[in-house]
């Protein structure tokens, strides 16, 4: 029996000492608190079309977006810095995917603005297009 007991008494310091480690620790140090509350504003030349905005877990249409317009806010759980994006201008598709948010904070409770503009790039007689995002606090 003296034997397990010094065993049980390693095992029960571990354990003390682990979750002393992680008490400090809270939901809000890893996302902030939201509600996250984001509107589009459209920094291009060119009128938007269907605007899907997403983070994991949720997408929202935004709608119509003509150039220079900024939209109405739409709540989120919580939001990033950044979010994919899906939108057409004319008949072409334009997207935002991000790879992933490793690493990444939630922006916390407040309203921001994700404005994105859109530029075409020529490279040896072949146009890209390209979608950028940005965030600003309002």
């Amino acid at each position: 029996m003296k034997k397990y007991t010094k065993y049980i008494i390693i095992i029960s310091v571990i354990f003390s000492v682990i979750s002393c480690t992680y008490d400090h620790i809270t939901t809000e140090d890893i996302h902030p608190i939201g509600p996250t509350e984001i509107r589009i504003k459209n920094a291009s030349n060119y009128d938007y079309k269907d605007v899907d905005v997403s983070i994991p877990g949720i997408t929202y249409n935004y709608g119509d977006i003509n150039k220079g317009e900024v939209t109405g806010y739409k709540t989120f759980e919580y939001a990033y810095r950044y979010a994919g994006v899906h939108l057409m201008i004319d008949t072409s598709l334009y997207r935002f995917i991000p790879a992933d948010y490793v690493g990444e904070k939630t922006l916390g409770k407040g309203k921001f603005t994700y404005i994105i503009t859109v530029t075409d790039t020529v490279l040896s007689d072949t146009v890209y297009n390209n979608l950028y995002i940005e965030v600003e606090k309002d």
